[in-house]
């Protein structure tokens, strides 16, 4: 039998998919267009089929919430804008309007 721990290892990142998924259901269409364009003018220079720095793209990136490998990518990228670490500190940051929108 595997430890307690190893289960809630594997269970949080389902919860977080998750809350992400239902917090995506309850989204305006005004939140996935700002998402897509905070991406396309903080991320794509780095992120998209001819750069794919840190083998990461975010132009073929599903947008399909429901699918909780898709849902946990973008809690992943959500998570490193929110601690400073995207984009780079060479980048400029967005804007802190952007952000909050992000």
């Amino acid at each position: 039998m595997p430890p307690a721990s190893s289960f809630w290892k594997n269970l949080l990142p389902a919860g977080f998919a998750f809350a992400a998924v239902a917090a995506a259901q309850s989204a305006s269409p005004d939140f996935a267009k700002s998402v897509a364009a905070f991406v396309e003018d903080h991320c794509y220079d780095c992120h998209d089929a001819d750069t794919q720095k840190g083998g990461f793209r975010l132009d073929t990136l599903s947008r399909d919430l429901s699918d909780p490998k898709t849902a946990i990518a973008w809690q992943d990228l959500l998570d490193l804008v929110k601690q400073n670490e995207m984009p780079p500190k060479k980048k400029s940051r967005p804007p802190a309007e952007e952000l909050a929108k992000f």
